[in-house]
């Protein structure tokens, strides 16, 4: 993937959380696998997701805002919505 793709996406994410107010990594990356296939390959790169994982952190801590879910509950969630895509092939 080009520079200019990786930074095309990772503006579209932020875009999409900013929008949304979702800063969850895994409530995006459960968006991602159901309505935008190019962020999953974006994300399947270790560096992308961690980069996004510390932003999404970093804006929820600006902003004062608390998580809705325990790690597991989020995590939980993006794995149904995981195997479900998947029966779903």
């Amino acid at each position: 993937m080009e520079q200019s793709d990786r930074v095309k996406i990772y503006c579209e994410i932020r875009a999409y959380c900013d929008k949304e107010a979702n800063y969850s990594y895994y409530d995006m990356k459960e968006y991602a696998l159901r309505n935008k296939p190019e962020w999953v390959d974006f994300l399947k790169n270790r560096n992308n997701a961690r980069f996004i994982a510390e932003t999404l952190k970093s804006a929820k801590r600006s902003r004062g805002i608390k998580y809705k879910d325990s790690f597991c509950d989020a995590y939980d969630r993006y794995m149904d919505t995981l195997m479900e895509i998947e029966n779903n092939e």
